[in-house]
Order: C-alpha cells, then structure tokens, then sequence
C-alpha cells in the first residue's frame, strides 16, 4: 500500500493527501487499462521466506516520469508489476506447500484493478479466495482479530487474562 502512496505522489504529482488512500486510489484511477507493460523486479527467499525487491522498478518508473512518459501508462505498468510480482511470490508458496487456496487481503487490495490482474495472471488453475462481504483493509483485519480471541475464549483452553494481543 505504502509503494501505491508513494509512486502515486511521484507521478501524480500530489505533495499532500486529505484522507487515507487517496493517492493511492486516484493512481488506480489513472492507470491505462490497455497498457500491458511491466518493470523489472526481483522476487525469492530462502526456506520459509518470501522476499521482494521492488527498487529496480521504482528506479525504471521514477525515470520514466522523468523522461515524460505519460502517468497513465506509468501507471498501469506499475499494476502490472505488482499483480506480477504477487503471482511470482504465489507460485513460489504452491512450490513449497502445495496447492493451497491463495488470499487476497490487504488494504492493497480494495484496488480493484490490481485484484483483476492478480487473478487473470495467477492462471486457471489457482484458488483464489477474497472479501466479500467484509472489507479487505483495517475493518477485515479487526473483524478477523475479534473473532480468532473469541474462539480462543470460547475454547475454555485458554483464559481472556492468557490472550496476548500483538
């Protein structure tokens, strides 16, 4: 989400935001649905980890805009890369455990065009769950977090004293 702020603001142009997400939403907005370009990035890990490097991107984008490249197209392929990266980093998790149900969860993804991408890259073959009738970000996130010390406290297992919030 925070790499949809600031790439946002780069090509935007915005030096200021008046609510959560607006940068980030109004860059959605911009992206050209015909662009199917993408940047450079680097994604693996060792055992039991995940990593991504989106610094090769940013670099390609930021000089991009530079260069005067249009922000619609900057950002489309700034879509893309990410739905990209995040299918390369789902095919890295089915190599290691299987083939599990892939979420789709996050504020980052209350973007709709970048949920659209994901899924359309990911194949035929992946089973993609996400929201539907909660949202995906912060109201999602507290929903789950109430209802997993519910079931902790309804177990009998472990006291409400004993729950451990992080």
């Amino acid at each position: 989400g925070r790499y949809f702020d600031a790439v946002g603001a780069l090509g935007l142009g915005r030096l200021e935001s008046r609510y959560e997400g607006q940068v980030a939403a109004e860059w959605n907005l911009a992206a050209d649905p015909d662009e199917d370009g993408q940047y450079a990035f680097a994604a693996g890990g060792g055992p039991g980890t995940a990593e991504l490097d989106l610094r090769p991107a940013v670099r390609a984008l930021a000089g991009e805009l530079i260069a005067g490249v249009a922000p619609a197209i900057v950002s489309a392929r700034f879509h893309n890369t990410l739905a990209g990266a995040t299918v390369e980093l789902i095919e890295l998790a089915r190599r290691r455990s299987g083939d599990l149900p892939v979420v789709l969860t996050g504020g980052v993804f209350q973007n709709a065009l970048l949920v659209e991408r994901v899924m359309r890259a990911a194949g035929p073959g992946v089973r993609v769950v996400r929201h539907r009738a909660v949202p995906p970000g912060d109201g999602g996130l507290a929903l789950g977090q109430a209802a997993i010390a519910s079931a902790v406290v309804q177990s009998g297992r472990v006291g409400v004293e004993e729950v451990v919030c992080a």
